[in-house]
Formats: structure tokens, sequence, C-alpha cells
């Protein structure tokens, strides 16, 4: 097995990349994130693969004449790299370095090294119009077009840490984390290229600011940087966007190919959204991209959607809110999962209509 020299070594990462040597099986869920995992191959009988399908693997097998025994397994379990110990540390640091390389180059093909993926925003003009709710739950629909992770949810709106609730994980990416990488503009090599396909959730997830100060605001060139890294390598990114609240952040805007505006139904927020859009108009950059979503739509109550027809002629989609368990669920965080929910076919409904307007 790897020496202590070595598996304690205080230079790890090599190369700016996070490498873990897993010596104990149980304790594999607590290494979070890394980009390298190194295991040995008497693992490979009861490793999960699945679980780590998003750092490159690289197998360390003791015995030569072993190799050929475990091969077809490691093939099976999408393995990147098998070496033959011992190897010297500089072999080990290339064999660490081909095998990342190797992840990248197969995430990229997601989407494609031209950055041809889509980018959809979803804005309000009001708070608690709902955006957040229905921006992950859009991402669950759309992934379920876009297997293999090729859909992400970018969270630059919930300093709350909705993530943790809707999508059941313990931790994300901070924003903290993510910053300091959204200043590289290179991305053939950006760290941030690594970070973006991992994804042991249902959909890639990264999460934004903890709060919202002028300094936490994430600007102009990191955006554009982040969407540029997106389209490289996911298919569909979401963004659960900011509310726009001043002229300045309909800049942000112009780097998505859709722009959905959610308003609620109720005539402050209806009348903040009329109020937005008549300013949008004058943006001919954005006008093509806009379209809108009607949320808490309640005819009976007189939170119908004719003023908004009216004024901005067919809506993308508008969600009814004719149950208790819809509430329920919104109220908890939780992503609409249960088929019987009217909503769940009603934001299904619209991922069908994002993916006409996107392809």
């Amino acid at each position: 097995m790897l020496p202590k020299r070595l598996v304690n070594r205080p230079d790890w990462p090599v190369d700016g990349m996070e490498v873990k040597w897993v010596e104990d099986l149980t304790k594999l869920s607590d290494i979070g994130y890394c980009d390298v995992i190194l295991v040995a191959d008497e693992f490979l009988t009861a490793w999960d693969r699945s679980k780590w399908s998003n750092s490159a693997v690289v197998v360390v097998c003791e015995k030569e004449e072993h190799l050929k025994e475990i091969y077809p397994q490691a093939v099976t379990l999408g393995v990147h790299t098998i070496i033959n110990w011992p190897l010297g540390k500089q072999e080990l640091g290339k064999v660490i370095t081909q095998a990342y390389q190797n992840l990248l180059a197969g995430k990229k093909t997601q989407a494609s090294e031209e950055g041809d993926g889509k980018v959809v925003m979803v804005t309000s003009f009001s708070n608690g119009s709902g955006k957040s709710i229905i921006s992950y739950n859009l991402g669950l629909q759309l992934g379920k077009y876009v297997p293999d992770g090729g859909v992400c949810l970018v969270d630059l709106n919930s300093p709350l840490g909705r993530g943790k609730v809707m999508l059941n994980v313990d931790t994300t990416y901070s924003w903290a984390t993510i910053r300091p990488l959204l200043a590289d503009g290179n991305l053939e090599e950006s760290k941030l290229m690594s970070v973006l396909t991992v994804s042991p959730y249902k959909f890639p997830f990264l999460a934004g600011p903890e709060s919202y100060t002028s300094n936490e605001k994430i600007n102009k060139k990191e955006f554009e940087n982040l969407g540029k890294c997106c389209r490289r390598i996911f298919k569909i990114t979401v963004f659960d966007s900011f509310t726009i609240s001043e002229r300045g952040d309909l800049d942000y805007f112009k780097y998505a190919d859709l722009v959905i505006v959610v308003v609620s139904m109720e005539s402050g927020s209806v009348f903040n959204t009329i109020k937005g859009m008549e300013m949008l108009r004058e943006r001919t950059d954005l006008q093509e991209k806009v379209v809108v979503v009607a949320n808490r739509v309640d005819e009976k109550h007189g939170r119908g959607v004719e003023v908004l027809g009216n004024r901005f002629g067919e809506l993308l989609g508008k969600l009814v809110e004719d149950s208790d368990a819809m509430r329920e669920y919104a109220d908890q965080g939780k992503l609409f999962t249960d088929k019987n929910l009217m909503v769940t076919a009603q934001i299904g409904e619209m991922a069908e209509k994002v993916l006409k307007k996107l392809f």
C-alpha cells in the first residue's frame, strides 16, 4: 500500500488539484469533493463509483499479476488510470495530472468546447415572487431531458442556503470557494472548470453569496466568466438570479439566452413587473430574450393573468396554487417531485417550452 510518507504528504494537493488517498471506505463520504481520488484495487468490489462520478480515479495496484484481473472491473467503474505500485514521485505526479485532464476532457463534451451551452436566468421585479422555487424545480425538470449532469443550477439569490434544503445536501460550494475563481478568464486552465464539473446531486449546484452587500454581489466580469465556463461544460445552466432593482442590473442579463421574469399575481408584484418590463423594452438587446411566468394564479379570487396577457401577450407558463401540498412543499423548500401535484406537471410543461426556445 502507499507508504505513509506519501499518504500524509503536506504538499498535497499537486499543482493546485485536490488529491486524496482513500485508506478506509467507511470514511470516503467525509472527503467531500476532490479532483483526484487514489484508491486501492481491493476496494473496487465494494465501492459505489456512481457517487463519485465527478472525480478522477486512480487505482493503485500493488501486484503486477493482478492488473489483468482488475482491469475489466475498473473500466466498468469508469476508472481513469490504473498504476502498478511502487511508482516514483515524479511519475505519480504525471499520472495524477493526466487523470485530472481526462476528467475535464470528458466533462467538456456535455456542451462543447466552443461554448454553445445555454444560459437561462430566472428573475423578478419583486422579492418573494417565487423565482427560487421555480428555478430549482425548472432545473430538476430540464435535467430529465439532459441527462448525466448536463444541467447546472447556480443560486445567486439564496443567502440562507436554500440549496441545502431543496437538494438535500449537507454542503455546497460557498461563495468564498467560488469567488476567487471567477476572476480567472483562462478557461482552458481555470480551476473553476474543475469545480463546475462536480455533481454528487441530481444536478450540479453552486451556491452564491451568503449576504448581500456591495462587496458581496457578483460583478459583471465575474458573472461573464462564470457564464462562459458554464457554457463550456453544461448543456443548460439555470441561474436563480437576484431581483432587478435598478437599470444597471439589466446588464447582467445580456449574457443569457433566455430571461424568465416571474410575477406573483398580487397587486404589488404585478405593478412592479409592468413598470419593470417597460424598462426592459428600452433595451433592444434583451427584448427577444424575455418571457414572463405567472405564479400564484387564482382566477376565483381575482388573481388571474388577463392583465399580464394584455400587456405582454402569451405567457411562458402559469402556476396555479390549487393544492395545500404545493404550499407545504414551497414553505419547506422541497423540490416538486410528487407526480400527483399539478405544479409538477405545470413546471414540466414550462421546461418543454424552455427547451424549444433554447434549441
